[in-house]
């Protein structure tokens, strides 16, 4: 198995229109409120179909240098020219011809503060990792890949640009009304997150015999021998990684514990109470990576970890970054969470930590079960709670409540 260049230019187009459309949605929610994936896709030229002015134009051509990072071939001044998804195509592949760091790609991810924060990947990293789970599903038969999540994230990128390009397998993206009932086949693979494949299991929607993965979080709802027998999937791989490791372990239906994958290694473990105390980065457990160049790579873990008999396995603990630290006073904001959804009224909390003129403080969003209560009263009474129980009142400095809590196009939690 091999990564084709030629396979590869023919998902660009496809890459480029989710890349743009969630550009322009961010940068103006009103404006582009209802634009689709698909009419991105089919536009010749994007200024004159969707009147962009010179800042969305500058905007969405940074976007794409920085993610394809053009910058190290010299040609992102030709992204603002007549922009389309297959004129950009052409650039990019032009691009990674002329050089080999352009050929890396740069993610984007938020932490605990919202702020954006970028990722690079070297392009033999990715493809390593792709190679491992094309030979997987080649074991397996799969003669498909279904996509239910978005490309331009490291999960979707790996598993739904670079892996059927390596594996030469067709890919079928799915949006909208079409991921609430998917057609799926005995031998696809279904590439979701934890929160679809918990709406599927709760709504029995049949998927009899795919193979299911999914990454970007952990279930919450249903275990995943749950999810198996409510859907009829033969097998759900959990994926464990983030935007800064890729792909770093698996743990497939009925299994407990993750295993690494084969070239990652366990060099160095934190406990969470060493963590706890000093908030230092340096005491995170790391793992270490063997690249194809036969060097190796050391990468600190997102989560605390604590190991089985076996140093091949482990369970995930807390993450680091729900430990903050605020007005003096460590936080822990899945505790925060789980605490505040435990108040009468209390469907679903979120706590997320942010920084406004160099001031750390949090923020709370509260998804009532009675949407008739007023906020007043809801935000008085979780108030109490906090104050009763934690140490984090005077870090709170906004509250706010919806019909759900926020979260993005991978069903991870959102900014708002």
């Amino acid at each position: 198995m091999v990564f084709d260049a030629q396979r590869y230019r023919a998902l660009l187009p496809t890459l480029i229109a989710e890349l743009v459309t969630a550009e322009l949605r961010a940068l103006r929610p009103a404006k582009f409120e209802s634009l689709t994936v698909d009419t991105v896709q089919k536009s010749e030229h994007w200024a004159k179909d969707f009147t962009l002015d010179s800042l969305e134009r500058v905007t969405l051509s940074s976007v794409a240098a920085e993610y394809f990072n053009v910058y190290d071939s010299g040609r992102e001044d030709t992204l603002l020219g007549i922009a389309s998804c297959e004129r950009w195509a052409d650039i990019m592949a032009l691009s990674r011809s002329e050089s080999v760091k352009a050929c890396d790609i740069t993610f984007r991810s938020s932490g605990t503060t919202g702020k954006p924060k970028l990722f690079r990947h070297r392009h033999d990293w990715l493809v390593q990792e792709a190679t491992h789970w094309a030979e997987e599903m080649q074991r397996i038969g799969v003669t498909r890949i279904v996509a239910c999540v978005p490309p331009q994230h490291i999960y979707g990128y790996l598993w739904t640009i670079l892996l059927p390009v390596i594996a030469n397998l067709p890919v079928v993206f799915l949006r909208g009304i079409a991921v609430v009932q998917p057609d799926v086949g005995a031998y696809d693979a279904v590439i979701a997150t934890p929160r679809l494949l918990e709406q599927w299991a709760e709504r029995g929607t049949a998927l009899v015999g795919a193979q299911a993965v999914c990454s970007t979080g952990r279930l919450q709802t249903y275990s995943s021998t749950e999810i198996c027998a409510s859907t009829e999937l033969r097998d759900l791989w959990e994926i464990y990684g983030s935007s800064e490791t890729a792909g770093l372990a698996m743990r497939a239906r009925d299994a407990t514990n993750y295993t690494w994958l084969p070239y990652v290694s366990l060099v160095s473990l934190a406990s969470p109470a060493s963590t706890s105390e000093t908030n230092d980065p340096n005491a995170r457990a790391e793992v270490a990576r063997m690249l194809p160049d036969g060097t190796r790579a050391t990468l600190e873990l997102p989560d605390t970890i604590e190991l089985t008999s076996s140093l091949r396995e482990f369970r995930v603990g807390e993450r680091y970054d729900d430990i903050v630290k605020v007005f003096g006073k460590r936080i822990d904001l899945e505790a925060l969470r789980n605490g505040l959804r435990s108040v009468p009224n209390v469907r679903d909390a979120n706590v997320r930590a942010f920084t406004d003129a160099r001031t750390a403080a949090l923020k709370v969003f509260i998804v009532p079960i009675d949407a008739n209560e007023s906020e007043e009263v809801l935000f008085a009474r979780c108030r109490d709670w906090i104050a009763t129980n934690t140490d984090a009142a005077p870090a709170i400095s906004s509250w706010r409540s919806g019909a759900w809590v926020p979260r993005n196009a991978m069903g991870k939690l959102a900014d708002w």
